[in-house]
């Protein structure tokens, strides 16, 4: 064999080789298909758990405040008086605050400042509370004057002539100085308004339930 034969036999070989390769190029062209339309369900399917990420953000931050709240209700419930009556915890801090201050305050702990819808739970208050001081209760009539009504329940606080709980005290309210819109509970019981501005005790109510 010369030379010339031998180079042209392993010119041959790779040829043979190189139309291998080309026959073999629909099938992985399909294979290359089949692939990027599996990759492309894998992405849509990524976009949906993308999407979804803004409501599960929104439970987790959710949880993440409860907890907090939780763990603020825990430290304080240490530090101040503390009652249970019914289906609440009832907190007075060791602190004195205006009404809004003292509204911000209980809702940090995951609760309201306290609302009394019946004689019993009023005199819990007040015995278990208000020995020497007043304490800022959730009611107001801020928003229309004469219009009294819980704050976090919303329910209507009635006079003294109307029918529902109440424990106005005689000539209460009588909105002194024309500035006094919110509600507070004396050491007898009785409740009077008062100017919201004022700071004083308070107590938070939070559900058990």
């Amino acid at each position: 064999m010369t030379k010339l034969d031998s180079l042209n036999e392993v010119f041959n070989r790779g040829l043979a080789g190189v139309k291998r390769d080309i026959s073999a190029l629909p099938d992985f062209e399909a294979r290359i298909n089949k692939l990027e339309a599996d990759l492309n369900r894998r992405l849509e399917g990524v976009k949906r758990d993308t999407s979804a990420l803004p409501d599960f953000e929104a439970r987790i931050n959710k949880l993440e405040a409860y907890f907090n709240k939780r763990s603020s209700f825990i430290a304080l419930s240490a530090s101040s008086l503390v009652g249970i009556h019914g289906k609440g915890i009832y907190i007075r801090p060791n602190n004195k605050k205006d009404y809004n201050s003292a509204t911000k305050f209980c809702s940090d702990i995951g609760g309201y400042l306290v609302e009394i819808s019946s004689e019993e739970e009023n005199s819990f208050i007040r015995k278990t509370f208000t020995t020497d001081w007043v304490i800022i209760l959730g009611g107001s009539d801020r928003i229309t004057e004469g219009n009294w009504k819980w704050a976090h329940s919303g329910d209507r606080i009635p006079m003294r002539n109307q029918i529902g709980f109440q424990k106005w005290a005689a000539n209460e309210p009588n909105n002194h100085a024309s500035n006094q819109h919110c509600v507070h509970i004396r050491p007898n019981g009785e409740w009077g308004d008062y100017d919201c501005q004022l700071e004083d005790y308070y107590i938070c109510e939070v559900d058990l339930i």
